[in-house]
């Protein structure tokens, strides 16, 4: 493998810039954290956004009309990715204004909070209802159910599965209540149920991937570069995500911890494993410099956020096998069956770099369908999400 250039001495030995934002995801992230320092609430901030997301919405969309093979000869694509979340939960009693991504396209939207339910037209034509249901949620009642009606339903915006409850942080849900639910969906007339974090292969469902995190100003509109180039260090795959701190110190990210542990251990010869914090432009240059990036769970069993970001960069993610990784399956990905010693090794991802980027020479087909409009279409149609694991 070919190692990084050394800085010449000089280089190396410069003082670092320290900006505020650096730790904190980019200049976006860092506003939002001091405007809620100074008590403005995410509701607040999203509403002030509200002009900035249309004009970036804009200007994808005119991008879209493009010719393909114009667009393929630029180097960036100006495209609105896919994207489940709310920026906040309270946004989902705003709607449809509050809303975002694939929740924002639907044609009637659904919030369940244990016994409240409010029903909110988002006046849209996409054939669709949204739902958003707490995780706690054990019953599916018959109003929400008659909500839907002959529809497709999209449900998701946060990190409780369905219709099994897998996140450790949250009670589970019995065999009987899931056999409910499921039975309850299919009765109900309602055409396919597209879950975030799904964790049912049942003919009703169809398994979308969470996508990006929605901006304040820009939603989920970015530049994404159309050929990612790669630089590829001393080692071939790349663990950076978070398994410390109070909010991660639950059973739901021992997962993380263990693989971690494997990073730094067995699998050390082959997998970089940064310890400190690093900027966002750090970051994407570290996935620009290894062909694998390790997508382990946190919340929920979604691979993403780090999962598109990794696309983004040119990085294939590797990801965990369950119903929801068939979504992912559309995407050039490495599933593995779990996250074992034996999962990996160096000679393993070798082979696979070259067989996965044989079945992808064109990663201008990987940009398309990170699109939001990709995943629209899909559920509009009514159409299964899941693929074979050629992906293609």
């Amino acid at each position: 493998m070919v190692r990084p250039f050394p800085l010449p001495a000089k280089m190396a030995h410069m003082p670092k810039k320290n900006s505020p934002w650096l730790n904190r995801g980019g200049i976006g992230p860092w506003v939002i954290s001091q405007l809620r320092s100074q008590g403005v609430t995410p509701v607040q901030i999203w509403s002030a956004g509200h002009y900035s997301r249309q004009a970036f919405r804009l200007l994808a969309r005119i991008w879209g009309t493009l010719p393909v093979s114009l667009r393929k000869r630029c180097p960036v694509q100006l495209v609105e990715l896919m994207s489940v979340r709310l920026h906040h939960w309270n946004l989902a009693w705003k709607a449809p204004k509050g809303l975002s991504g694939v929740l924002a396209r639907s044609s009637d939207f659904v919030v369940l909070d244990g016994a409240v339910k409010n029903f909110l037209a988002a006046s849209r034509r996409t054939g669709y209802v949204g739902v958003m249901l707490k995780p706690g949620t054990r019953v599916l009642p018959d109003e929400l159910l008659e909500a839907i009606g002959g529809r497709a339903a999209v449900s998701g915006g946060h990190d409780g599965t369905f219709p099994e409850q897998w996140d450790a942080r949250y009670e589970k849900r019995t065999s009987d209540e899931v056999s409910s639910i499921t039975q309850a969906i299919g009765e109900s007339g309602c055409r396919r149920w597209y879950a975030e974090n799904l964790t049912s292969r049942d003919s009703i469902y169809s398994p979308i991937p969470g996508g990006v995190l929605p901006s304040p100003w820009r939603g989920s509109v970015s530049l994404v570069r159309t050929r990612p180039r790669s630089s590829p260090g001393s080692t071939i795959a790349l663990c950076a995500h978070r398994d410390t701190g109070s909010q991660r110190a639950g059973p739901q990210f021992d997962e993380r911890r263990m693989v971690t542990a494997l990073s730094l251990g067995t699998w050390k010869d082959f997998v970089k494993t940064p310890r400190e914090s690093v900027s966002l432009s750090s970051y994407r240059k570290l996935l620009r410099e290894h062909p694998f990036t390790l997508c382990v769970e946190g919340g929920g069993i979604d691979p993403s956020p780090k999962a598109f970001e990794a696309l983004r960069q040119g990085s294939i993610p590797i990801i965990k096998n369950s119903p929801l990784a068939d979504a992912y399956r559309r995407f050039p990905v490495l599933v593995v069956e779990d996250w074992l010693e034996e999962s990996l090794s160096y000679d393993f991802l070798l082979t696979e770099n070259d067989r996965i980027r044989g079945l992808w020479p064109d990663w201008f087909l990987v940009t398309e369908r990170m699109k939001l409009s990709y995943w629209v279409e899909l559920i509009s149609r009514c159409e299964d999400t899941r693929m074979d694991p050629v992906g293609r």
